[in-house]
């Protein structure tokens, strides 16, 4: 069986312990992973980076994209993709995988039908959700409106972290008394920080456009990584 992973390949990305994982599968012929920001990454310039702050869901980029797209697939010639989020890929392009029998899965780190900003999804993923297969989510509640509303199967798929091979997992380092979050910043992520930091808490948090939201030094107890 062969298998195309569509996503990101940054160090951080959760791609990359799926495509890990799932190539150990003796049932797994070969396990590809496209990268679609390496594409936006290198042909994005600042005509597209207008273009797509105007138009987020359909622009010339992401049609040059979905191009690209379904020429890997047609010369990989996968089995099943699975879709990580599919912000960038066409309701027509998902539409094309269907008619080659393929196999189609989604897995939406973010949540697949509350969009709380710009990059947490568009028209794209609303328009795709009932031309998959499958989805996978985080979310039971997600998993029922998946069958009850869409009518598309949908299976609950907890999130989970994969230490680093070198990762020290001695206890002699000094206990941090805090709170830690991990994700960008958006309207609802920042009045849920408010709330606990009003109440004396220090918090840490990584991710991005935070310092948007917390100019420097607007609190005391919020410390702010990247």
């Amino acid at each position: 069986m062969k298998i195309l992973l569509i996503g990101s390949n940054e160090v951080y990305a959760i791609e990359n312990f799926f495509k890990k994982h799932i190539q150990s599968s003796p049932e797994v012929e070969e396990v590809n992973l496209l990268a679609v920001n390496e594409y936006i990454r290198k042909h994005l310039n600042l005509f597209h980076k207008i273009e797509r702050r105007l138009s987020p869901s359909i622009n010339f980029l992401y049609t040059k994209l979905n191009c690209y797209v379904i020429r890997q697939v047609e010369s990989f010639q996968p089995d099943a993709i699975l879709v990580f989020k599919g912000m960038e890929l066409y309701p027509s392009t998902i539409k094309n995988f269907r008619t080659k029998g393929i196999l189609l899965a989604n897995f939406n780190p973010d949540h697949p039908f509350i969009f709380s900003s710009r990059g947490s999804g568009n028209y794209n993923i609303k328009a795709s959700l009932r031309l998959y297969n499958i989805h996978f989510c985080y979310s039971i509640e997600s998993v029922k409106m998946f069958t009850e509303k869409y009518n598309v199967h949908s299976v609950f798929l907890p999130f989970g972290f994969e230490l680093p091979d070198n990762y020290d997992t001695s206890l002699s380092e000094e206990e941090i008394l805090g709170v830690c979050f991990i994700g960008t910043a958006d309207k609802n992520r920042y009045k849920i920080i408010n709330r606990i930091l009003q109440e004396g808490i220090t918090v840490y948090v990584y991710g991005s456009n935070w310092n948007k939201f917390y100019p420097k030094s607007a609190q005391k107890n919020l410390i702010i990584n990247k």
